[in-house]
């Protein structure tokens, strides 16, 4: 969520400032762009890792997700009216319901595939290790590897959500000893990590610096093996922490408050 909340402030503060191409702020503006990528990347992998033992969900937990949701823009629209602050009739309205537009574009989605996730479970566990082994390469391959020169197949942010799944199910249930590699999973992340940043800076020699310059796509397969392979370090640590605990429940209040679009200027 750090990451998250990192990468919309600095695409506000890129959108609202005039940067010299190339200058060391410019360039750090670019490497801080896809921090937001990482942190949708990781929320995945930390909820994947639980759903792939699941073959049922609960349609409460969704529903509560898109409530609470809709509960804060309610809220956040209630100080607007209040406010002298001029407000549209049809802001107004996608304020009432920010999932049915999309408003914050995560959570809808991952309410979807939290619902949709036992479906899939359920079909990849009818395959056997060597055709999920060929069905991850290939998903790698058709959706990394294009996605990589700027040739993705047609997708979705659903379909990206999958696309993690399949590979944190396969790691998971195939290849256990890696997670508790840590060599194998230090060198997982920073070796895919060097290779995203070095995609972002080697694209500048093509074209002037700009914000879109940093994003990178959730299929790149440099950028999954990168956060599976932290993720794997953290899941060996063991600590309890009420603390910690807590903060981790209020995610989502956070992504909906500093994302609400009556808050933070759209970039652009």
């Amino acid at each position: 969520m750090f990451l998250i909340c990192f990468s919309h402030a600095n695409q506000t503060f890129a959108s609202v400032s005039e940067f010299t191409p190339y200058s060391f702020a410019s360039l750090l503006s670019i490497g801080l762009t896809p921090f937001g990528t990482f942190g949708n990347v990781l929320f995945v992998i930390c909820s994947s890792y639980f759903l792939v033992d699941k073959t049922r969900s609960r349609t409460e937990k969704a529903i509560n997700i898109l409530m609470d949701s809709s509960l804060i823009s309610l809220c956040i629209l209630i100080g607007f009216l209040i406010s002298p602050e001029p407000l549209s009739v049809d802001t107004i309205i996608q304020q009432i319901f920010p999932d049915v537009f999309a408003l914050n574009w995560f959570v809808p989605c991952y309410a979807i595939f939290y619902l949709l996730s036992p479906i899939a479970v359920i079909g990849l566990k009818h395959f056997t290790k060597k055709q999920h082994f060929v069905f991850t390469i290939a998903s790698l391959l058709v959706y990394g590897g294009l996605s990589l020169l700027g040739l993705p197949p047609i997708g979705s942010n659903l379909l990206q959500f999958f696309y993690i799944l399949n590979l944190v199910a396969f790691v998971k249930w195939h290849v256990p000893s890696l997670a508790t590699h840590k060599l194998a999973n230090f060198l997982m992340f920073l070796i895919g990590l060097s290779l995203c940043y070095a995609g972002i800076y080697l694209s500048l020699l093509f074209g002037e610096p700009s914000a879109l310059t940093g994003r990178i796509p959730i299929f790149s397969p440099f950028l999954v093996i990168a956060f599976l392979g932290l993720f794997n370090l953290f899941e060996q640590m063991r600590f309890e922490n009420k603390f910690i605990s807590y903060l981790s429940g209020c995610s989502l209040f956070v992504y909906v408050i500093h994302e609400n679009f009556l808050l933070r200027p759209s970039p652009g």
